[in-house]
């Protein structure tokens, strides 16, 4: 009897003093869904309660996430939450935590400091977000064409009955083709976007597409890029209103440019988690069909985006894409390169749900209809984001 009181003593002595020492813990997903992270106080914290959000920053940048569950574990306070906002841009972007960097979490004025226990794996990814809302064009004629004259001035008439729906989807998990592999640089990835209107006018934007690949990510990096990622993929584009399509075999190349990073202005704290500058190249063969022929030949895209922060509320996102169409049987009224520069503006309206778009521009030229494109979409209606692969 007496060897078993000495003995629980000794537990309990030792469970009090490795409470002592507890350091609070942040560990970036479990490596299997991509964007939860898990917060571990030392003891019981009455503070935090499912819903809440919390911000996990160091000097550079910071990441919130919403809470999704609370448990108690040996006396200690474990938190589970989903991240959310300008970390959603893109997938590697938790990675910019590394074990063993001093973190501060922060609910709003309360904070701690905490050590990442494990920083972010590669897991499975499952993201969407669409939204709908008035699109309106700009034209400087009669017969409301996409002009580019100096007297040109936005179609209120057209913005009354046009909507514009847009749906961009990504899946992505470790491996070759959903097959399991040692090598954790093995990626199958496939993605959807939907960008159309309720309106056939060819002045109005018509850019379907849908991809599914393999690409190894994020090889040795160099002085000029981070995030590399290379790989082959297949894509199939659709107009909506018309009777053109586009079928793509094209090997891809996507990087980030660390030497021009995302700026953030007027701001109080730490900076938002986002990437640098990236860049996207592709090249490949492409088949092509509209209503009168079918062309053929080789196909270049190059695309560059990059965001800037203002005031802790405001996203501007700025970003371009060239295509080279270097058919064998193009037509000469089909122009050999497309151009499309777009605009948004987001507003941080709910740390919870992340940037909702407030308004976009795009000029120029995108997808299988070559029409010129331009155009301004004014609001959102509806919006809807997750990264867990669940509807919310």
């Amino acid at each position: 009897m007496r060897k078993m009181l000495v003995f629980l003593f000794l537990v309990f002595a030792a469970a009090g003093a490795a409470h002592a020492d507890c350091v609070p813990q942040v560990s970036f997903d479990d490596g299997n869904t991509f964007g939860q992270v898990f917060v571990t106080y030392c003891g019981k914290n009455e503070d935090v309660a499912k819903g809440d959000t919390l911000t996990i920053s160091d000097d550079k940048n910071k990441v919130i996430i919403t809470v999704t569950k609370v448990e108690l574990p040996f006396g200690n306070t474990r938190v589970a939450g989903m991240a959310s906002g300008t970390a959603a841009l893109d997938k590697a972007t938790l990675e910019q935590f590394k074990e063993g960097d001093t973190v501060t979490v922060a609910k709003g004025e309360t904070s701690v400091n905490a050590k990442v226990a494990v920083s972010s794996q590669p897991g499975k990814v499952a993201r969407y977000n669409w939204s709908i809302g008035p699109a309106a064009k700009e034209s400087n004629d009669d017969s409301g064409g996409g002009g580019t004259g100096s007297a040109a001035s936005i179609s209120t008439a057209d913005t009354n009955s046009t909507f514009r729906f847009k749906y961009d989807g990504e899946y992505a998990a470790p491996g070759f083709f959903g097959s399991t592999t040692k090598n954790t640089h093995v990626e199958t990835a496939a993605t959807l976007s939907i960008d159309t209107t309720t309106t056939h006018d060819p002045a109005y934007i018509d850019n379907n597409r849908g991809t599914f690949g393999v690409r190894y990510v994020n090889p040795t990096a160099t002085p000029f890029f981070a995030q590399v990622n290379t790989g082959v993929e297949a894509r199939v584009s659709k107009a909506l209103h018309a009777d053109v399509h586009d079928i793509d075999g094209v090997a891809t190349f996507s990087a980030w440019v660390p030497a021009l990073p995302a700026v953030t202005l007027l701001g109080s704290g730490p900076k938002f988690i986002a990437p640098p500058l990236s860049v996207a190249l592709s090249y490949g063969y492409r088949n092509k069909h509209t209503a009168d022929e079918n062309l053929h030949g080789f196909v270049g895209e190059a695309s560059a985006n990059y965001y800037l922060f203002a005031a802790e509320k405001y996203m501007l996102s700025l970003g371009g894409t060239w295509t080279l169409n270097d058919l064998s049987n193009r037509p000469a009224t089909m122009h050999r390169t497309q151009r499309l520069y777009k605009a948004g503006i987001s507003y941080l309206a709910d740390p919870a749900k992340g940037f909702e778009v407030a308004m976009s521009y795009e000029n120029g030229s995108i997808g299988p209809v070559l029409t010129k494109v331009k155009q301004y979409f004014i609001g959102m209606a509806l919006r809807n984001f997750s990264m867990s692969g669940g509807s919310k």
